[in-house]
């Protein structure tokens, strides 16, 4: 992953949803990670542009996976949850 634009969280969790790891990724910044768990990405700054490469290929309509303890995405309790995670 390239973060190209902006300012991003990058967010790790177990399996049960628990936070284990965050990295503060500044425009410019390279990750390599591994695939296979569940993580999340915040915008710290408005309008990110993030690059990511994964082993494919993929259908259109299934690249993503969401944990089962995940809110639904663009729910008010997305939105909760995220700002919660970002007061951590």
């Amino acid at each position: 992953m390239v973060v190209l634009r902006g300012r991003l969280l990058y967010l790790i969790f177990d399996e049960d949803g628990a936070l284990q790891k965050s990295y503060d990724l500044p425009a410019g910044s390279v990750l390599d990670a591994d695939g296979g768990g569940w993580h999340s990405f915040l915008a710290l700054e408005a309008d990110p542009v993030l690059f990511e490469v994964k082993p494919g290929p993929y259908p259109v309509d299934s690249d993503k996976e969401f944990a089962p303890w995940a809110p639904e995405e663009f729910s008010a309790e997305a939105a909760v949850y995220m700002g919660n995670l970002l007061d951590r």
